[in-house]
């Protein structure tokens, strides 16, 4: 039915047009709208068969009104082109193929109740509902939310498109990028830098806490370059010598080493690309009491933050290419 037809102006199937068998419009030009409002458009295969309605490659230079009444079981709307897409939430097919579907904006079907438009929660569920995962459907309603003013909504349907990117790849090769994809979902996929910076900032304060109590700031020593060993309470161990009792001066072995900070050692070690000589001036010393401990706590630390400041340079980027 009108397969690779031309339609002068607009091509109207509604008020309660009904159809037993497939409508198809394939390679159909529409030069004013489609119109497909209030109708019921039934498959004679409703198993897996056709579609009710195939409109595959089709154009509507005037919009496309999808406010039928119903249409079982699937609608293909593949590589379809229009202006504006208006569609009920309501009656939308089970699965539908809208790959390649391109569209400038959403409307509401004619005489429909008010709702929102621009509802990511809906168009995402919409999305959700294709026949065939296709990450091009969710970048194709994302450009349109974005260029209508709408960026944390598009943003939404993005974070969707990659959480379902990592429902369909379960396979057990593919363990390490999914293992990569869970952790960038805990920063939104790239979307949410703020929450890395959240992230950092609590690792910042937890190095900085660890290395603030006795235990912790005890475990450190530092050499100068006389071979005297100090502690952050003093000396240590002087040049030719045995081990002593730390002597009661402070953190600066009298100026003979940098002074031991806790804040300025945290950033030191979690910040990268930042060197205070805190970390290459203090060290753990896994011979003495929770030394081996604060070693591998610090190297932990120190992964963790080159993971996140990387995570969030990504992000950053992401943000800017969107915006």
């Amino acid at each position: 039915m009108l397969s690779q037809a031309t339609v002068r102006g607009s091509l109207n199937l509604v008020d309660g047009f009904t159809s037993a068998g497939t409508v198809a419009l394939n390679l159909t030009r529409v030069e004013g709208r489609l119109l497909l409002r209030d109708g019921t458009f039934t498959s004679p295969q409703p198993d897996g068969g056709r579609p009710a309605i195939e409109a595959i490659s089709a154009s509507a230079a005037g919009g496309m009104d999808l406010g039928w009444r119903e249409a079982t079981p699937s609608v293909d709307f593949t590589n379809a082109t229009t202006t504006f897409l208006a569609d009920d939430p309501a009656t939308r097919p089970e699965r539908f193929g809208i790959s390649g579907l391109t569209y400038d904006r959403f409307e509401l079907p004619q005489g429909s109740a008010p709702r929102p438009v621009w509802d990511q929660a809906a168009r995402r569920a919409w999305l959700g509902r294709q026949a065939s995962f296709d990450s091009g459907t969710y970048e194709q309603a994302a450009r349109v939310f974005r260029q209508h003013g709408y960026v944390t909504e598009a943003e939404q349907i993005l974070i969707a498109q990659r959480r379902r990117a990592r429902e369909v790849s379960r396979s057990a090769a593919d363990w390490p990028r999914r293992a990569g994809s869970a952790l960038f979902a805990l920063v939104g996929y790239g979307f949410r830098p703020l929450r890395v910076v959240w992230l950092l900032a609590a690792l910042l304060i937890l190095v900085a806490v660890s290395l603030a109590i006795p235990a912790g700031h005890a475990s450190l020593r530092a050499s100068n370059g006389n071979g005297q060993v100090y502690s952050t309470s003093g000396l240590v161990s002087p040049a030719g010598a045995g081990p002593r009792a730390p002597e009661a001066t402070d953190s600066c072995g009298d100026g003979q080493v940098r002074c031991f900070s806790p804040v300025l050692y945290a950033v030191d070690t979690v910040v990268p690309l930042i060197s205070l000589d805190q970390r290459s001036t203090w060290y753990p010393d896994p011979h003495g009491r929770d030394g081996e401990f604060m070693l591998w706590w610090l190297n932990i630390a120190t992964m963790l933050g080159w993971l996140l400041s990387s995570i969030l340079v990504l992000s950053l980027a992401r943000v800017a290419r969107a915006t």
